[in-house]
């Protein structure tokens, strides 16, 4: 009954993920269990739906851009995560939005909790892996030097990170 209700009203889709977010980093653990079968549910969604013109990718990624500098722990292994479903949907073109997000996932990788950073550092790899892309603007690689090298500036960590993905160095120069 849900599937049909996203398949007829997508356009609820972004107040929905506004609930949603909220509610992941209740302090009851049964909300915040049941916020996460909600999360599986839109995430189904969303990838069943990606091939259509239903979901638009770009309001979307702006709901992400906005909340991508968050301190809570709990948000951000949310949005990390649905920057992981969306990385390996192949009907959604993640990369072409990298340049806006890289920031906030350099500044998740300074997260305490291990786990979140960890799924930050693989989503990074990942996407890092696939950042070469012919119809990616100029102007996008420019912007992801510019953050790269603000944060080896600002911090050590992000100094390991990009050490160990000198493949993503060598894209920039290769590109």
């Amino acid at each position: 009954m849900i599937f049909s209700f996203f398949n007829i009203h997508f356009h609820f889709f972004n107040p929905f993920f506004l609930k949603k977010n909220k509610l992941c980093c209740d302090l009851d653990l049964n909300v915040r269990n049941g916020a996460e079968l909600l999360d599986r549910l839109l995430k189904d969604t969303v990838t069943e739906n990606s091939s259509n013109e239903k979901f638009d990718i770009n309001v979307f990624m702006q709901l992400l851009r906005e909340r991508i500098y968050v301190k809570n722990s709990y948000v951000r292994q949310f949005l990390v995560s649905w920057l992981k479903v969306l990385d390996s949907e192949p009907n959604i073109n993640l990369i072409s939005h990298v340049a806006d997000l890289l920031d906030g996932l350099f500044q998740i990788l300074d997260d305490n909790n291990p786990e979140i950073k960890r799924m930050c550092e693989i989503l990074l790899g990942d996407l890092l892996k696939e950042i070469v892309d012919p119809k990616m603007d100029q102007s996008k690689y420019d912007a992801m030097i510019n953050i790269i090298i603000v944060h080896c500036a600002n911090r050590e960590g992000i100094i390991h990170f990009i050490l160990e993905s000198n493949y993503f160095i060598n894209h920039f120069y290769v590109t």
